[in-house]
């Protein structure tokens, strides 16, 4: 599609005959991990603990999709984490299937992103962060039972 100088529209796509303009970028509602071997928590993460990711998203653009999303969570998941496609994607929500955890670092805050690009090329973006804990805690030491109560 082209302008009276006949210079490409940005933000505009054709299909099948049906121009539409599209300037605004997906809007994203929520993202959320969920550690799956960890019931309790979604806050912690430990190398080989199972996770899946959401992400919701509204764009009213009827071709927008699976395809639209790109995760990466390459400190997540190291090299299955780059550039990664959902696996499916259903009213408005993209979902990654649970994946064994590869932290980097080992321990500390990890960072996560996933962008959503729609057909006209408007580019959203939505992050967060989990902590990363490889560390057993330490044993405990200088304990003593005395009269049945523990000191």
């Amino acid at each position: 599609l082209r302008d009276s100088q006949n210079q490409e529209i940005e933000g505009a796509v054709t299909d099948d005959g049906l121009v539409i303009g599209d300037l605004m970028p997906p809007r994203f509602s929520s993202l959320k991990l969920t550690n799956l071997s960890l019931p309790h928590t979604n806050e912690y993460v430990k190398n080989g603990d199972l996770v899946s990711i959401e992400a919701s998203v509204s764009e009213e653009d009827p071709l927008f999709g699976k395809t639209s999303f790109l995760g990466d969570f390459v400190y997540l998941f190291t090299a299955a984490g780059v550039d990664r496609l959902p696996d499916s994607y259903e009213d408005g929500t993209a979902f990654w299937s649970p994946t064994p955890a590869e932290m980097y670092p080992s321990d500390g805050l990890v960072s996560y992103l996933v962008r959503a690009i729609d057909p006209a090329g408007n580019i959203a973006e939505i992050d967060s962060t989990v902590i990363s804990d490889n560390t057993p805690p330490q044993p405990v030491s200088g304990l003593v039972a005395a009269s049945g109560a523990w000191n």
